[in-house]
């Protein structure tokens, strides 16, 4: 009697493997192809290092510190991504090819992390439609020819949410830190994300509230085999992902502190954004008549040089300084004028999406983001009637996009949460097709 469930065992953990192998071999195969094209090609137009990420790990690795000039340190940029890329030039790189290739591992690794989320969540099929989905899906190999900050962000993210999914069935102490310390680096890539391990302990919290009141003592996986019980100390594990934070995000806190002066929790300029995001999302760009990353560039810069002026300044001579004036101007637009920036968040809910450099561009995101949502409206009620917690999906994706909207919604943010959003979407597809059967 016990053959039948050997076979049926090996059968499952090959169809697993097989997955796995698919969903990182097709990201990393696209994202390859990509860097190839790029490479070979005059028509489109890659902007490469315009923040000068490259800039300041080439500083790192010559011994001249986290700085633009090699001279003054600056807060400006996180730290993680000019890290990786000084790694690279330790190891010999003259060039930014090695990290391109690093970069398709990344796109590898988002399409694995895709898969596994989904097929937890959801089912085998989900997931590797996601990762599918996800490995051709522009914004995800977009930014892999480029140094700029996306891809390895979205990769660290996509690893934070399989692990907050993984810590979920089986919730102890150990996991809530490690959990805590991925997200913490994932903060040091990108402070915007800061927000996700803990509205993410919040909801888990009355998650378990909720089914302790219903009577529920353990979590389906998938497949319905329980997984876990209750658990125990769930305070204790939430204490712990606040600690995995801090204990990977506050000495570079204290760098920043000690070095440059200011307490700035990872870097600098969030007021900045926020003040700019009302030029971004004037109707003449969101409307596409204008393009952001020129003309509105522009307006953005002028508007704060005039802020510098009025005070007797002058913009971006010191950075201590800029952050104090851009902070301050942030707060008092902020209590100044709550409900225009109150509809600033609700316009940046939708430029989110869509608003790039190019129009063309920002039509196809348009389109491709409001299939994304339609497929993922169509599945969520079969997912809440099989008793799917859909909660692990939504919570990152609502995180990082309402923090977007209140600060600077442009359209190469959502690369962040796009390979979350692929999973509902293939599950939304594969319920429609069943629902054809039916």
């Amino acid at each position: 009697m016990s053959r039948p469930s050997i076979s049926s065992d090996l059968t499952d953990r090959r169809l697993l493997l097989y997955g796995r192998l698919l969903a990182f071999g097709l990201g990393f195969l696209v994202a390859l192809v990509i860097v190839w094209v790029s490479s070979r090609q005059s028509h489109i137009k890659y902007s490469e290092d315009i923040y000068k990420f490259a800039q300041v790990g080439r500083n790192l690795a010559d011994g001249n510190g986290f700085s633009f000039d090699g001279v003054l340190p600056t807060m400006r940029r996180a730290p993680l991504y000019p890290a990786l890329i000084a790694l690279t030039y330790k190891f010999g790189a003259n060039s930014t090819f090695p990290l391109k290739i690093i970069q398709c591992l990344f796109a590898g690794g988002i399409c694995l992390f895709v898969f596994e989320i989904g097929r937890i969540v959801y089912n085998r099929k989900t997931g590797i439609l996601a990762a599918v989905l996800t490995a051709f899906h522009p914004m995800v190999f977009r930014y892999v020819p480029d140094v700029q900050v996306e891809n390895f962000l979205a990769f660290l993210f996509a690893l934070t949410v399989y692990i907050s999914v993984r810590f979920t069935l089986r919730p102890h102490p150990a996991s809530g830190l490690l959990l805590g310390v991925c997200g913490g680096l994932t903060m040091l890539i990108k402070a915007s994300v800061l927000l996700y391990p803990p509205v993410f302990a919040i909801v888990w919290l009355l998650v378990l509230r909720q089914r302790k009141r219903e009577g529920k003592s353990s979590v389906d996986s998938s497949d319905s085999r329980p997984i876990s019980a209750m658990p125990s100390r769930p305070i204790l594990c939430v204490a712990m992902i606040f600690l995995g934070m801090a204990i990977t995000v506050l000495p570079w806190t204290y760098r920043n502190k000690t070095v440059m002066g200011k307490t700035v929790l990872v870097s600098s300029n969030a007021g900045g954004e926020f003040i700019r995001s009302f030029v971004y999302l004037k109707p003449e760009y969101m409307l596409l008549q204008s393009e952001p990353y020129g003309k509105g560039e522009y307006e953005a810069n002028l508007m704060e040089v005039r802020l510098f002026e009025a005070q007797g300044k002058v913009w971006e001579k010191d950075e201590v300084e800029t952050e104090e004036i851009v902070t301050k101007a942030a707060k008092d637009k902020l209590l100044g004028a709550p409900l225009e920036t109150v509809w600033k968040c609700i316009k940046g809910l939708f430029s989110f999406w869509y608003l790039v450099a190019q129009r063309n561009n920002a039509i196809l995101l348009i389109a491709l983001a409001l299939l994304s949502w339609t497929f993922t409206l169509i599945g969520i009620p079969r997912a809440k009637a099989e008793g799917r917690p859909i909660w692990l999906i939504f919570t990152p994706i609502l995180t990082v996009w309402f923090t977007y909207a209140l600060l600077l919604a442009l359209g190469r943010y959502s690369s962040t949460v796009i390979p979350i959003l692929m999973i509902p979407t293939a599950y939304g597809i594969l319920s429609l097709g069943r629902r054809s059967l039916t």
